[in-house]
């Protein structure tokens, strides 16, 4: 594991800041493929450690936001996309119907479902409730949970 200054505190603070994360769920509310992301710095890139701790941050993220989803009956769209290159890209996201025109709900049409457990993922809680599924966009791959 590489260590940085600071690296304690910065992991209390992580772990806070996910669980204070809210999101509103008025019925005028509507999220076009938003998204928060839990390594905006991309520590996790330093080595498989730090990387692992962003990820269970990020599946702790998504609890959070889809237990004050379903807790108030919010219609929508509630997933975790993971790039297998880049920690700072990980992100819950909601998607909802939207005055935008993107489609909803999102039938991710391009994502190959129902795969292995990749390596960057092997061992970590993974919400049950999940489906894993994985596309390739030039040339990256993209896990998605939903």
């Amino acid at each position: 594991m590489k260590k940085f200054k600071g690296m304690p505190k910065y992991y209390a603070s992580l772990h806070k800041r996910v669980a204070k994360e809210k999101v509103s769920t008025l019925p005028t509310d509507w999220y076009d493929w938003w998204h928060t992301h839990v390594d905006w710095d991309g520590k996790g890139n330093l080595d498989r450690w730090h990387r692992r701790q962003h990820l269970k941050e990020l599946f702790k993220c998504y609890q959070n936001i889809k237990i004050q989803i379903d807790k108030s009956n919010f219609n929508s769209q509630v997933f975790i996309l993971i790039s297998n290159s880049d920690s700072s890209q990980d992100a819950v996201y909601i998607h909802t119907e939207n005055p935008n025109g993107t489609d909803y709900p999102e039938k991710f049409s391009k994502v190959q479902w129902g795969i292995k457990v990749p390596a960057l993922l092997k061992g970590l809680c993974i919400p049950k409730q999940l489906q894993l599924g994985v596309q390739e966009n030039n040339g990256e791959l993209w896990y998605y949970l939903k």
